[in-house]
């Protein structure tokens, strides 16, 4: 929110890298890290960002969701407190994440097995984080 963060992957060894981008004395950005990285997968495939809404739809939480395609796994970030809350099985191959702000859940498209997990990110319902549903054929290379 300040517009000083940086976030970004790391594939190897697989980290969420948060760097502090506020400008020092020199008027240089400091791009120093902020905090020791958040051990996640290996070879992280995609990033998205979620900011959880209270009940006045005000910015209340931030998160990152990052799918890791080879551990068929979505990562569930605490941005704030830098800290891997959670982590998904999803389909076979997970890469692209879309987040859909309306309903409160991710999805992640699985290329393996041409299908779509949803997670749902509702701090409302019970199944916070869980795989509601996954979408499409389920049989790896399938027509």
């Amino acid at each position: 929110p300040r517009g000083d963060q940086l976030l970004v992957l790391q594939t190897n060894p697989g980290g969420l890298l948060s760097l502090d981008t506020s400008i020092g004395p020199n008027g240089d950005p400091l791009d120093i890290p902020s905090a020791p990285p958040v051990e996640i997968c290996a070879e992280p495939s995609m990033m998205r960002l979620y900011t959880e809404t209270d009940e006045n739809g005000l910015p209340a939480h931030r998160y990152a969701i990052i799918s890791c395609f080879r551990a068929a796994l979505v990562y569930i970030v605490d941005i704030e407190a830098l800290r891997v809350v959670d982590s998904v099985v999803v389909g076979t191959g997970p890469h692209d994440v879309a987040i859909d702000d309306a309903r409160e859940v991710a999805y992640v498209i699985n290329n393996l097995e041409s299908s779509i997990s949803v997670i749902d990110l509702s701090r409302a319902r019970g199944t916070r984080f869980q795989e509601l549903a996954r979408l499409g054929l389920q049989d790896p290379f399938s027509q």
